[in-house]
């Protein structure tokens, strides 16, 4: 699959802060993943740390919390994790909290109108 990115947006649930960033879809990511000052910034605090296995093999823990998104006018709340610098991640879980999908061939997001459950 090829990789693309896309307008995030993050949202504080509590205080509706919000920043738009321009996020790497990964749909072999689970979780979204965005810089920890950013969170902090929007004044998203760690609500639990979670243990990572990451593409090198190695194992890593970091700090994650629940928090908005909005892509492609589609809204919902997923965990998100406290990530590096320089690290914007749309992941799984998240695509699939906005019901949408990913086009591979045309490099953008869907609507997942007809999830299996």
């Amino acid at each position: 699959m090829g990789t693309f990115h896309v307008p995030l947006e993050i949202r504080n649930p509590e205080n509706h802060q919000s920043e738009t960033v321009n996020a790497l879809v990964d749909t072999g990511a689970t979780y979204s993943v965005v810089p920890a000052s950013l969170l902090h910034r929007l004044g998203i605090e760690p609500s639990r740390v979670m243990t990572f296995d990451i593409a090198s093999g190695e194992s890593v823990e970091y700090p994650t919390a629940l928090a908005g998104f909005v892509a492609e006018g589609y809204s919902g709340f997923a965990r998100i994790v406290f990530g590096p610098e320089g690290q914007y991640i749309l992941g799984a879980t998240t695509l699939e909290d906005l019901a949408l999908g990913v086009d591979p061939k045309r490099r953008r997001l869907i609507p997942g109108d007809n999830p299996l459950i």
